[in-house]
């Protein structure tokens, strides 16, 4: 890929935070009982779905990113099943919003969130060992992969997953802005 290419990818990167904080922001107001009927499950399971999308994609460019960049292919089987988990998991957060309840739907996210969440935390793990720092941005692109799929786990302190979350797709962004920079090494 080009340079430019990064850019593109960088761009729908952003695109991705953006729909993301809007898609919280939409799911959250959409709960609340005066709201509820002005803002239709379909619209929220409109922009999750551009979401994924625009997320798949970012995350797929990495895989390239990191092979061309950084001669690095530690993730490279992670990458496709981390892409493909988020997409299932998206349709069937589409499929909760608009079709199921909430006992199935809270069912169905621990047992699809599970898996996606421990190959969050391989690709995390696999990725500190790259020999670079991608531009100051490999550890805290690693860690929220490390640390997001805990949060969500615990219930608990799922808002500051979510938090994680917004973090890790910003920093994927500013990964592919920083591309044009000449790759640097990282002694250990």
């Amino acid at each position: 890929m080009k340079a430019q290419s990064f850019k593109v990818a960088g761009w729908i990167a952003s695109a991705a935070v953006a729909l993301f904080i809007v898609e919280v922001i939409v799911t959250f107001v959409s709960e609340l009982p005066a709201y509820s009927e002005i803002i239709p499950a379909s619209l929220v399971a409109f922009i999750l779905a551009v979401h994924v999308a625009f997320a798949s994609y970012a995350t797929y460019c990495l895989r390239t990113f990191l092979n061309e960049r950084y001669e690095f292919h530690g993730v490279d089987s992670l990458i496709p099943l981390l892409v493909i988990s988020g997409i299932v998991f998206g349709l069937a957060l589409i499929c909760t919003k608009l079709f199921l309840g909430d006992t199935e739907s809270m069912i169905l996210m621990f047992s699809l969130g599970i898996p996606l969440g421990v190959i969050s935390m391989l690709f995390g793990y696999r990725l500190l060992a790259v020999n670079s720092t991608i531009s100051g941005y490999k550890k805290p692109f690693a860690y929220s992969h490390l640390i997001a799929p805990i949060c969500f786990l615990s219930v608990v302190l799922a808002p500051i997953g979510l938090i994680l979350l917004i973090v890790t797709e910003t920093l994927l962004a500013l990964i592919f802005f920083s591309s044009d920079k000449s790759p640097e090494l990282e002694f250990v």
